[in-house]
């Protein structure tokens, strides 16, 4: 099976990849938001006040990453991983010792631009310029460290915040990554010279027989912004992180308008999140065998038809049925949208390429809830809410199936 060798053969960098991932929680929205309540209680702010800073900060740290996942494609991954996570160790700390806006918000930024950013960024990229024929596999495994953060750490965080506050518990986060996840990535990564070096011949997996669905890319990533192709699939590239991120940012709102509990939404949560794991994994194979380009414009379905299903119906099923399609749109997205670009990109391009692309996923995450927000000010209720959001998915679907099956993209 092609997990079980990829296991074998490579155990070191899919465990660095997967601890990535897994360690990027640290600055992902649902780990952060945990914190919400301790953190505007100790510092007496409101929580518009806070969803400010985190909007603010996160675009920042959108707009940072395209500059500072470039130097990926030029220097050692060990370095480049080591120097990420010096930064966000002193993020957490910093956090954690804020009393004040100022130090508070630069801190954030920190977790942010380092967590969900570049942690994230060094894994993705390195997995996908290594890995040929097999890549769809390897970030399959990989991806999962993400849902593995969203299962596994939110019960024992909002215990530690309650037995010994949201300060200690975010320093001892910097700690953790300091001084156990530095060390175990210098483990990993070693003896991986051909891994941490991008080559524009790709890396140490074989390359795709001639004639297979995968291809080696070939485009600059300053190419790949003037691709007539890629910009129709850019739309379909951030609707999910904007519309999944603002429909569980407003979850309390939608539970109300549907007639529903918030717990029953969050006891979801866990669905979403094994769902995502398993779909996530599926689709490594299906990539391998047909390519990433003729999956993409079809991964939004299950996120268009758990909407509808929510829209159309009531009733406490409704809430577990919708949250885990989210999460296979969501499972799938992820190892999607990484190699879709390895499919375009040129190996020693694809660090920045996927540094202003990951930037642009950023900043989609953050203007979802400020949108939806700002509909639900103008006087849309939920069920307008799910039917714009459906609207938005199956449009930018349709254009990037017309992308990819349209004669002259072929050869894109």
């Amino acid at each position: 099976m092609s997990f079980l060798s990829l296991m074998r053969e490579h155990p070191r960098l899919i465990g660095f990849g997967t601890l990535f991932c897994f360690g990027s929680s640290v600055g992902q929205t649902f780990f952060i938001s945990l914190f919400v309540p301790a953190i505007t209680a100790d510092l007496a702010l409101a929580d518009a006040d806070l969803a400010n800073i985190y909007a603010l900060v996160t675009i920042a740290s959108a707009v940072l990453l395209v500059w500072a996942g470039r130097p990926i494609d030029r220097v050692d991954l060990l370095t480049y991983a080591v120097a990420v996570l010096l930064f966000v160790a002193a993020g957490c700390v910093l956090m954690a010792g804020s009393w004040g806006l100022i130090p508070l918000a630069i801190g954030l930024g920190m977790v942010r631009m380092g967590g969900q950013g570049l942690m994230s960024h060094a894994a993705l990229t390195g997995i996908a310029r290594h890995f040929n024929a097999r890549r769809g596999a390897a970030l399959a495994l990989v991806i999962s460290g993400f849902a593995l953060g969203e299962i596994v750490l939110p019960v024992p965080m909002v215990w530690a915040i309650g037995e010994f506050g949201w300060r200690a518990v975010y320093a001892s986060a910097g700690v953790v990554a300091g001084l156990v996840v530095l060390p175990l990535t210098v483990w990993l990564l070693r003896n991986a010279r051909s891994f941490r070096w991008p080559k524009s011949e790709g890396g140490g997996d074989p390359a795709p027989a001639a004639g297979t669905a995968l291809r080696a890319g070939t485009l600059t990533a300053r190419a790949l912004w003037r691709s007539p192709y890629f910009l129709a699939l850019a739309p379909a590239y951030c609707a999910a992180p904007f519309a999944v991120t603002a429909l569980i940012f407003h979850q309390a709102a939608i539970a109300e308008g549907k007639g529903l509990t918030l717990g029953l939404f969050a006891a979801s949560f866990a669905l979403f999140g094994l769902v995502q794991i398993g779909t996530g994994i599926g689709s490594g194979p299906a990539i391998d065998r047909f390519g990433a380009r003729s999956l993409f414009p079809l991964h939004l379905i299950p996120f268009a038809l758990g909407t509808a299903i929510l829209a159309l119906f009531d009733g406490a099923w409704t809430a577990p049925v919708y949250m885990s399609l989210l999460g296979a749109t969501a499972g799938m997205s992820g190892t999607l949208r990484t190699a879709v670009v390895a499919e375009l990109v040129r190996s020693d391009h694809l660090g920045t390429a996927r540094s202003g692309l990951t930037a642009l996923m950023v900043v989609s995450t953050a203007l979802g809830p400020a949108v939806y927000g700002w509909m639900m000010l103008g006087g849309l209720d939920t069920g307008g809410l799910l039917w714009a959001t459906l609207i938005l998915l199956v449009s930018v679907s349709v254009i990037a199936a017309a992308a990819q099956y349209a004669p002259r993209n072929k050869s894109a």
